[in-house]
């Protein structure tokens, strides 16, 4: 019996964690349903030794579209698709020893129910996510994922 590496389950670690973090099934529920539609390109990033930090669905502010972040010990993955009858999935890795700020901020104006993640690396455009929790513990098991030690 071989052990046959399975991508999706570094991405049920993630989304379990959120899951946890926020004492929200429905984290894990919506993110298992992004998941499946940016599976294709974010597999083939994956390696067997890679483990899951925190997985989830958010929005993408620069794209404003649903995205899935995948933030694993060494790099993080945000991917999302655009289009309805020909959708493109792009995705975007950053190496978290690359990152140099990861904020968490409430919104304000139309945006005030929301809470915001800007995740800044040089050479890179900055993240700037719309969190689905408003969780005070969510939020920072989010940022704190971005900054290593």
């Amino acid at each position: 019996m071989t052990n046959e590496f399975d991508p999706s389950d570094i991405v049920v670690e993630g989304l379990t964690a959120a899951a946890e973090s926020a004492e929200d099934v429905s984290l894990g529920k919506d993110g298992a349903g992004l998941y499946a539609e940016v599976r294709q390109v974010l597999d083939v990033e994956l390696r067997a030794d890679d483990q899951g930090v925190v997985a989830f669905a958010c929005i993408n502010m620069s794209s404003r579209t649903p995205a899935f972040l995948l933030v694993l010990k060494d790099r993080a993955f945000l991917a999302w698709s655009k289009g309805m009858f020909r959708p493109k999935t792009t995705i975007e890795s950053l190496s978290l020893g690359k990152v140099t700020q990861a904020t968490v901020a409430s919104g304000t104006g139309a945006n005030r129910d929301a809470t915001f993640l800007t995740v800044v690396s040089p050479g890179n455009e900055p993240w700037v996510l719309a969190l689905p929790s408003k969780s005070g513990q969510f939020a920072e098991l989010v940022r704190s994922s971005f900054v290593t030690s």
